[in-house]
């Protein structure tokens, strides 16, 4: 039996995941969240200051499985590693993320500068 690199493959054509980062006590937070695959790895945008930015710097444990953008699973979870990395303007996260949502993810962004709030980018890897 041959076991394989574990990848994100079968999320490619989702829409959304739901996230689940964990306390430090261990509790599950799961959050729907728009993401982008590039070179194996996922990319999810975030604010510096958000609960899910904060548990993942605490612990990069992380699992995900594909849902609507209410958090309904449409599939089962897998697990994965987390780091939270700077938003760098032509990085690959955010590249990906513009890909992928076009000009939904540019109001976001302009959202963003207008309010001056500092994203962040979730670089998501399978275990």
């Amino acid at each position: 039996m041959t076991t394989g690199t574990p990848t994100f493959d079968g999320l490619r054509d989702q829409q959304y995941i739901s996230l689940t980062t964990y306390r430090k006590n261990g509790n599950a937070v799961a959050t729907p969240v728009w993401f982008a695959l590039d070179s194996g790895r996922m990319y999810i945008v975030t604010t510096a200051t958000s609960g899910k930015a904060k548990r993942i710097r605490n612990g990069g444990r992380v699992s995900l499985a594909a849902s609507d953008g209410r958090g309904t699973l449409k599939g089962p979870a897998m697990n994965a590693l987390a780091a939270v990395t700077e938003m760098v303007e032509d990085g690959v996260g955010n590249r990906a993320l513009k890909a992928k949502y076009g000009w939904k993810y540019s109001a976001f962004s302009l959202l963003w500068r207008v309010r001056k709030i500092k994203p962040v980018v979730l670089e998501v890897r399978p275990t």
